[in-house]
């Protein structure tokens, strides 16, 4: 593979965003995400993904963008993020790039963009992918929140 890396490109609007692949459970369609009472900001809700609650993040609040109400069309990505699975909604898939590390523009170089949640752009095909940084994109409390609304409620008994 000579260094190459692999990117998922989805859109938010109309601009790119790249999740380095190997941090992608999985791809779906988009269902019913059911809303919390008193939840984070953040946050669209939860849906029951293979028997285990999982928070649905909003990616669009996150970064500054308006916030729309979820369509069919749009589709639900499965990452992980410090051990426990959390989806990000995108309006759509884009494709996988592969890419070398030095093809990175650093978020130095890009007055624009708020460097916390973005490890650097990509042009590639004639566009600009951000490059998410998914460690940086919630704070301490929200990441205490997640683990506290996912932490495993098993009974011992």
């Amino acid at each position: 593979m000579n260094g190459q890396l692999k990117i998922i490109t989805f859109l938010i609007g109309e601009q790119y965003y790249g999740l380095p692949l190997d941090s992608v459970m999985t791809v779906l369609r988009a269902v019913e995400i059911t809303p919390l009472p008193n939840i984070s900001h953040f946050m669209l809700g939860i849906i029951n993904l293979h028997g285990k609650i999982t928070p649905v993040i909003n990616l669009r609040k996150l970064i500054g963008l308006e916030t729309k109400k979820i369509h069919l069309s749009d589709r639900l990505i499965v990452t992980e993020l410090y051990a426990r699975p959390v989806i990000i909604v995108a309006d759509s898939i884009e494709t996988v790039i592969k890419y070398f590390p030095n093809e990175i523009t650093p978020v130095d170089y890009c007055a624009s963009i708020n460097s916390q949640h973005v490890k650097g752009v990509l042009n590639k095909n004639n566009h600009l992918v951000f490059i998410l940084n998914l460690e940086k994109l919630l704070s301490d409390n929200d990441i205490q929140w997640l683990n506290a609304l996912t932490e495993d409620r098993s009974e011992t008994t």
